[in-house]
């Protein structure tokens, strides 16, 4: 016999989840979007050799000391920054920029776009 339903603690419950996984989902969007926002970054450091003024011979050493042992990550942050597409662009600036302009009240931020990578896996 299943064990008699409290329904307002199931509400209670259900609703908890619910707002847990929508909390999840929007860290998600805010990390994937950060990593973008970094690979655009490392693009300028490379570009501007903006690694000379910490006096390292080279975009490689900077690496070295930014990311010990992954190296590889960075130039893949690099790459999905380089193979963007401008409508992307348009949409990540939207998504990082929203909380400035709502200044201490915080709301949620938009859904990241459909074509903003899961960099979830790295």
């Amino acid at each position: 016999m299943p064990p008699q339903l409290n329904r307002k603690r199931a509400l209670f419950v259900l609703t908890k989840i619910d707002e847990i996984l929508a909390w999840e989902k929007q860290k998600e969007t805010k990390r994937d979007t950060r990593f973008v926002e970094l690979g655009r970054y490392l693009c300028e450091v490379r570009a501007g050799q903006y690694w000379r003024l910490e006096n390292l011979k080279s975009f490689d050493d900077f690496l070295e000391r930014r990311f010990p042992g992954s190296r590889r990550k960075a130039y893949y942050l690099m790459s999905i920054h380089e193979h963007l597409p401008p409508q992307a662009r348009k949409q990540l600036k939207r998504i990082l920029y929203t909380p400035l302009k709502i200044g201490r009240s915080f709301r949620r931020v938009p859904p990241a776009p459909a074509n903003v990578v899961n960099l979830e896996s790295l």
